[in-house]
């Protein structure tokens, strides 16, 4: 260890985000389960976009409004873009597509659940809404999973324990999602340690996002034609 990785790391900084606190940095993971501890409880905001929307806002605020907050969003990079990174993240979305289309198909869930929980005439239409749907909710996703907390959770404990963490609890947040049930919460778990493991090697989301679009946009398609959501 150099003398500057010491010196970061007795301040409690990241020797990877210098001038950064670890203690800071961990409170904005506390701060958005707060949010969504108020949010998620209020059945009215159960409807997407505003499960996870209304906390990103309520949490972007204060550490808007706060200068240490604000100088500790460490979790807040594009990534780099490379060429293994990039098939890495084909790869991803091609299998998670794939296994999406297989689980409906052999499985057969029950997706009464899930009736009414896109607001497609007010997003302007199938079309408007199934760009909307694809993008919004990856990147809201990234934000919260592979963005805030994952970084919340490394600055005390590291990548990796971030990483089985966030992919848990991704997959729980799922139960009552798409995959459904158990075996659909395993699997988004599953989907969730590959989002986060490209989001190690990236050091970003970007490319996190854009596999996580095509998975959604696989959603929407399935979804769709079933006949779950209607224009």
């Amino acid at each position: 260890m150099s003398r500057l990785q010491h010196a970061v790391l007795s301040k409690g900084e990241s020797p990877r985000f210098p001038g950064v606190s670890a203690g800071w940095r961990s409170l904005h993971g506390v701060l958005l389960v707060v949010c969504m501890g108020l949010v998620i409880p209020l059945h009215s905001f159960q409807i997407w976009p505003w499960v996870w929307l209304i906390p990103l806002v309520l949490y972007g605020v204060p550490t808007l409004l706060i200068p240490p907050l604000r100088r500790s969003c460490a979790w807040l990079h594009f990534g780099t873009v490379t060429r293994n990174g990039v098939i890495a993240a084909v790869g991803i979305a091609g299998v998670s597509s794939l296994t999406l289309i297989l689980f409906h198909r052999w499985l057969h869930p029950d997706l009464r659940e899930l009736v009414g929980t896109l607001p497609i005439r007010r997003l302007g239409g199938l079309v408007p809404a199934g760009v909307i749907f694809s993008f919004g909710n990856a990147v809201m996703e990234e934000l919260i999973f592979r963005g805030i907390l994952h970084d919340s959770l490394a600055s005390q404990w590291g990548e990796w324990f971030a990483l089985v963490c966030t992919s848990c609890l991704f997959g729980l947040g799922h139960l009552h999602g798409f995959p459904p049930g158990a075996v659909g919460a395993m699997l988004a778990a599953i989907f969730g340690g590959l989002l986060g493991s490209l989001r190690i090697y990236t050091g970003g989301l970007a490319l996190p996002v854009l596999a996580h679009v095509v998975a959604d946009a696989t959603i929407f398609s399935i979804l769709t034609s079933s006949g779950i959501w209607k224009a």
